[in-house]
């Protein structure tokens, strides 16, 4: 089975993506929440992480090592 990451998994485009990902497309997905954690499915799960802040991503990057992945898809956006 494939596997997929994709940030800013939690609204919005990012979500509409791992859900044609995950149920569409029969892959396995990893994505990220920064505030409001999505539902986990039987072949999605989540990472919180702030990716604006420097330590939380080399956090969540680190826990990620030993994960493969066929896909990389950053959706994450900043507002300022």
């Amino acid at each position: 089975m494939k596997r997929a990451f994709v940030t800013g998994a939690s609204k919005g485009i990012g979500l509409a993506i791992i859900d044609k990902l995950a149920l569409g497309g029969g892959c396995e997905v990893v994505g990220t929440y920064n505030s409001t954690k999505p539902k986990e499915q039987d072949n999605i799960k989540y990472v919180k992480v702030d990716l604006s802040n420097r330590t939380e991503l080399l956090e969540a990057l680190e826990s990620l090592k030993p994960e493969k992945f066929d896909y990389i898809v950053n959706c994450a956006g900043l507002f300022g």
